[in-house]
C-alpha cells in the first residue's frame, strides 16, 4: 500500500510537470502523450519485431482503435464485442454502413504495465448502436485519459464513463446520438486541463465543445460550433502566454478559454469559403455577455455535406464530394501551435498549415496572398496532413502523408521552410501519429511496421520494425517500454 502511495505522489509530481513540458518517463496520460508525441524517455528500443524485444503480448477482445494510455504502472485502453464482429478493414467503400442490429458491449480495460495481466475490465454500455459506422473504424476508437486519480473512458455517441484506479466506476455522463457524416462514426478522444475533461463532439446534426467536471462529471460548459463532422482530437496549448483549448473545424479552427469556453480567436481553415478576414477581427471586450462575445465572428452557416460552396465542394478534389471534415490534430511548442488539415487534395497530398503565435484574439484569418501576420508566424498550402497528426522535434515539423508511396516532409518549424522529402520505402498508408524519443522520430504504419529515423536536418533511416498486424492506433512511450495496439493484440515491447 505505500508503494502505491508513493507512486501516486510521484505520478501527480510528473503530472504537473507535464503541464509546462513534455511527458516525463513512467508517464503517458492520454493521446499523444500530452498531445505532441513527444517523450523524454531515453531507453527505449529501437529495434523490434513481432518475436524480438516483445516482453509481452496480450489478446484484447473485441476490435478499438482507442490508444494505450500508461500512468501508475497500469496500462488502459477501451475495446467493443458484438456477436458476428468482423475485423477493421484497411480500407473500405466511401461511406459507412447502418448500425448493425446487433448489442454492442463496451468495455473499459486495465492491464498490468509490467506482465500484461488483465487487472479489471468493466462493462459500460450494452446496448444497439442508434449510429452507423465505417467498416475501417472501431465502436471504441476514442482514447481515455487519466489524472492520476481517475480514468476516463469515451465511447462516442455513449457517454464518458469514470472509474478510480480499482475498477470503482465514480460516475458516468451520458452523450446524445448525433448523426456523423456518411455514418463514418466517430473518432475525437477526449483531454484534461486541472479539474475540466475536454470533448469536442462535431457531427451533421448539433457540433458542440463541452466541459465536465472530473470529479463529478457534471458539466461546466458547452460552446455549439457551427461545424460539420470532425474526427481530430482537441489540444491543450500551454503556450508562453496562457493556456489554450484549441479545435480544428471544417470551417474555421479556433481557440476557447478552457476556464469557461470563451471564444479566444478564430482561423478560416480551408472550407470557410475563402481565407479573408470577416467582421473586421476585433477581439472580445469586456462588459460582453457570454454568447455575445463573438458576434462580429459568426461563422456562416456549414455548407451541407458534399454540396458545392464557393470555389467547388468543400473538402473536395477534382469536383469529388468529400466531408471537409478534420482527421489530423493539432500540435504546438510553447511558442507555436501548428494547425493544418488536406481535406481538400488528392488522396496522399499535403494541404494547408498554419503556424499560430500565442496571445492571438479575434480572426486572424490570413487575408489573399498572406502567408504571415502578427498573429501567424508563416502559413503555407503543402504541409498538412489528411490523417496523421504532425510532429515538432528539434526545431522540426515532421509530416507523415497518411499515404502508400507519399514521402515524410520535413519543415522547419520556425519559418515553414522545406528541409527534405524523403520516401519511406515499403510504408503504407499512415493512420496512426508519430512519435519521437531520445533523438529519434518514429511513426508505425498500417501494416504494423514502425520506421525509425534519426531527427534532424538529414535523413537517415535506423530501423524497420515489423510486427505484421494492422495498426492505426499509435503507441504510449512509458518507463522504458513502448505499448503498441494492433488489430487484436497489445504489445509491451522493450530490451
Amino acid at each position: 500500500m505505500g508503494d502505491m502511495k508513493l507512486h501516486f505522489v510521484i505520478f501527480c509530481f510528473f503530472f504537473v510537470t507535464f503541464l509546462c513540458a513534455a511527458v516525463p518517463p513512467g508517464v503517458w496520460p492520454q493521446w499523444r502523450g500530452d498531445g505532441t508525441g513527444v517523450s523524454t524517455e531515453t531507453n527505449l528500443p529501437v529495434k523490434w519485431s513481432a518475436a524480438s524485444n516483445v516482453l509481452w503480448k496480450e489478446r484484447v477482445p473485441g476490435f478499438g482503435w482507442s490508444n494505450p494510455i500508461v500512468a501508475r504502472g497500469r496500462v488502459f485502453l477501451t475495446t467493443a464485442i458484438y456477436e458476428g464482429q468482423e475485423p477493421p478493414l484497411q480500407k473500405g467503400p466511401p461511406a459507412g454502413e447502418e448500425p448493425p442490429q446487433k448489442t454492442i458491449q463496451r468495455l473499459a480495460m486495465c492491464f498490468d504495465a509490467n506482465s500484461g495481466k488483465v487487472l479489471w475490465q468493466r462493462t459500460v454500455a450494452e446496448t444497439p448502436p442508434t449510429q452507423g459506422n465505417h467498416l475501417s473504424n472501431t465502436w471504441a476508437t476514442e482514447t481515455p485519459v487519466t489524472d492520476g486519480e481517475r480514468v476516463f473512458f469515451m465511447f462516442g455517441n455513449v457517454g464518458v464513463f469514470c472509474f478510480d484506479y480499482e475498477g470503482k466506476p465514480l460516475w458516468q455522463h451520458k452523450l446524445e446520438p448525433l448523426k456523423v457524416f456518411s455514418n463514418w462514426g466517430t473518432a475525437s478522444s477526449p483531454v484534461l486541463d486541472g479539474d475540466k475533461l475536454f470533448l469536442v463532439c462535431d457531427n451533421n446534426e448539433q457540433s458542440y465543445v463541452m466541459a465536465l467536471d472530473t470529479k463529478t462529471g457534471k458539466q461546466a460548459w458547452r460552446e455549439e460550433r457551427h461545424e460539420r463532422s470532425t474526427w481530430s482530437t482537441p489540444l491543450v496549448w500551454r503556450n508562453t502566454k496562457r493556456t489554450e483549448l484549441v479545435v480544428m473545424g471544417s470551417s474555421y479552427i479556433r481557440g476557447y478559454d478552457p476556464k469557461n469556453g470563451r471564444e479566444l480567436w478564430r482561423l478560416a481553415s480551408e472550407n470557410a469559403g475563402g481565407g479573408s478576414r470577416g467582421g473586421g477581427g476585433q477581439p472580445p471586450g469586456k462588459g460582453m455577455s457570454k454568447s455575445n462575445v463573438m458576434l462580429d465572428l459568426k461563422a456562416p452557416p456549414p455548407p451541407r455535406p458534399g454540396g458545392m460552396g464557393k470555389g467547388g465542394s468543400p473538402g473536395s478534389a477534382a469536383g469529388k464530394p468529400k466531408s471537409g471534415g478534420c482527421k489530423a490534430s493539432p500540435t504546438a511548442t510553447p511558442n507555436l501551435l501548428y494547425v493544418g488539415m488536406s481535406t481538400r487534395k488528392s488522396e496522399g497530398e499535403l494541404g494547408p498549415m498554419w503556424a499560430v503565435k500565442p496571445g492571438a484574439s479575434g480572426d486572424i484569418s490570413l487575408r489573399e496572398g498572406e502567408t504571415s501576420s502578427k498573429d501567424i508566424a508563416w502559413h503555407r498550402e503543402d504541409a498538412g496532413s489528411h490523417f496523421t497528426s504532425p510532429l515538432v522535434y528539434g526545431e522540426l515539423l515532421y509530416v507523415f502523408t497518411g499515404q502508400q508511396g507519399h514521402p515524410l516532409n520535413v519543415f522547419d518549424a520556425a519559418t515553414g521552410e522545406t528541409v527534405y522529402q524523403q520516401p519511406l520505402g515499403s510504408a503504407r498508408s499512415n493512420m496512426g501519429s508519430p512519435f519521437a524519443f531520445d533523438g529519434k522520430v518514429a511513426c508505425v504504419d498500417s501494416d504494423g511496421t514502425a520506421f525509425v529515423i534519426r531527427a534532424g536536418r538529414e535523413f537517415k533511416l535506423l530501423e524497420t520494425n515489423e510486427v505484421e498486424a494492422m495498426t492505426w492506433a499509435s503507441p504510449a512511450l512509458a518507463a522504458g517500454h513502448i505499448y503498441l495496439r494492433t488489430t487484436s493484440t497489445l504489445f509491451c515491447i522493450g530490451k
